[in-house]
């Protein structure tokens, strides 16, 4: 149902009204319809994956593929990235994966992560892990952190192929230098016990990377940093900085962050 609602509203919004003499910019209203905020050279915000509602997915797959008719540039890979977004966001995956296939071989970095996340979860196409691996490997040869990040989380937990945590630690660290809090949070849990093979123990670090993630915004890390503060690992204990951070969580909606806040206050385990 949904790439049926899809067809009708492409079609409905395909045709310009007849009085209409403005000629819209196709690029430009497709980047802004599609355009991920992971884009390097995206002028604008980007929208959200989860923000592409199905509605809004009509919207953009219209302008995108306009703007591949129609601009001076046919090929442009970020444009069909783009309309590789759109695509998926209306459920029709094998369509997505199309103009991923054609950006990532392209060369575009945020198409090639988008394209092995699809073969990593089977979408569009039959799960592939090797190939995942490959396509997140190119993006993440392009300074592209995310895809470093997923390759770190690959490793790390051992989805879709064996765990490893040298090789976990290495992209999760190119991710984290490359200020993405989330292999920040995720490198930190990796320095500090329980042991992972291969990986020697550094709690300074952790701490340090727990660090910047939370001062990044996210609210997990400021749990987390607040734990470490609490229990001295990676930094000198200090409660007052514990509670500093359980507060800062708590105030971004996570639950346990104000339980251990009020333990901590009443004075209580």
């Amino acid at each position: 149902m949904a790439g049926i609602s899809l067809l009708v509203a492409v079609l409905a919004a395909g045709t310009p009204n007849a009085g209409t003499s403005a000629v819209p910019d196709w690029y430009a209203e497709c980047a802004r319809l599609a355009g991920s905020p992971a884009e390097p050279m995206l002028e604008g915000a980007g929208v959200e994956l989860a923000d592409l509602t199905l509605g809004r997915a009509g919207e953009a797959v219209t302008a995108c593929r306009r703007a591949l008719n129609e601009d001076a540039d046919p090929d442009a890979p970020e444009t069909q990235f783009r309309l590789g977004r759109a695509y998926g966001a209306a459920e029709l995956a094998e369509d997505a994966v199309r103009y991923y296939r054609l950006a990532a071989e392209a060369g575009y970095a945020p198409a090639q992560n988008n394209l092995a996340t699809s073969y990593q979860r089977g979408l569009g196409v039959p799960q592939d892990s090797a190939e995942a691996v490959r396509w997140y490997e190119a993006a993440a040869a392009q300074g592209f952190a995310i895809a470093a990040y997923n390759l770190g989380i690959m490793y790390r937990y051992g989805n879709g192929v064996e765990a490893d945590g040298p090789l976990a630690l290495d992209w999760l660290t190119r991710a984290a230098e490359a200020d993405h809090p989330d292999a920040q949070l995720e490198l930190s849990y990796l320095l500090l016990p329980p042991e992972t093979k291969g990986v020697a123990l550094d709690p300074e670090a952790a701490a340090m990377w727990a660090m910047r993630a939370a001062e990044a915004g996210l609210p997990d890390a400021e749990v987390w940093l607040a734990y470490l503060y609490e229990t001295g690992q990676g930094v000198e204990a200090d409660l007052r900085q514990a509670r500093r951070w359980y507060r800062t969580a708590a105030s971004h909606g996570i639950s346990i962050a104000q339980q251990r806040l009020d333990e901590l206050e009443a004075g209580t385990e």
